[in-house]
């Protein structure tokens, strides 16, 4: 049948999750923060207004929040990809500020679909038990409630999953490619937005 034998079936399934995903998150882009960690949220948020009306140097991240007159408002925290880029599209005047920033991290976020997928299927599991992980990881409540919010732990997942799915193959394979390279960089933006996952990269490291 389609699903044990159709080239195109894992594909398929990526893009049903997607549509899905996207249709259940679009009326979440114009919320404001919310639940843990709103202070994060907010800074992020600073981070970008001052990206879109002050200072646009990628490398000088500051928040739109002073507290006396001599500060600068400069932070110190994840690569700010995200919020550069929520502020570039900000700029192009179709999208609020709020609806930017969200838009930007779920676009972000939803890497983690296919790369949950593959990287099981790189680990030697069946379709059927990669579907059902990434199922099941794309409809918890943490993914269904934070893809589109500035916090970074699932954006690290976001990146590393990513990075292990083009990864595990290119290794097994011995071809050191365009998906060796493109896996490398998101396996180094992992840790620039969690730390965390310097340690969770070491097995890999160990096995390439």
């Amino acid at each position: 049948d389609f699903w044990q034998n159709s080239p195109r079936a894992n594909a398929g399934f990526i893009a049903l999750i997607l549509v899905i995903q996207i249709a259940v998150h679009l009326p979440m882009l114009h919320l404001s923060p919310r639940g843990m960690h709103v202070w994060r949220q907010t800074v992020g948020h600073a981070a970008i207004q001052n990206y879109a009306n002050e200072d646009d140097r990628f490398w000088f991240p500051r928040a739109d929040i002073r507290m006396t007159t001599d500060d600068t408002g400069a932070i110190y925290h994840e690569l700010p990809l995200t919020y550069w880029l929520a502020a570039k599209v900000y700029r192009l005047g179709w999208l609020d500020i709020n609806t930017s920033a969200h838009l930007m991290q779920l676009i972000s976020n939803l890497l983690l679909i296919p790369g949950a997928f593959y990287t099981l299927l790189a680990l030697g599991a069946t379709r059927q038990r990669c579907a059902l992980f990434t199922f099941l990881i794309s409809f918890s409540p943490l993914y269904l409630a934070y893809a589109p919010l500035l916090e970074p732990n699932l954006l690290g997942l976001s990146f590393f999953l990513t990075g292990t799915a083009l990864l595990l193959p290119s290794i097994a394979m011995g071809r050191y490619r365009l998906s060796f390279l493109l896996g490398t960089l998101a396996m180094i933006l992992a840790p620039t937005a969690t730390p965390t996952f310097l340690f969770f990269g070491l097995p890999l490291a160990l096995y390439a």
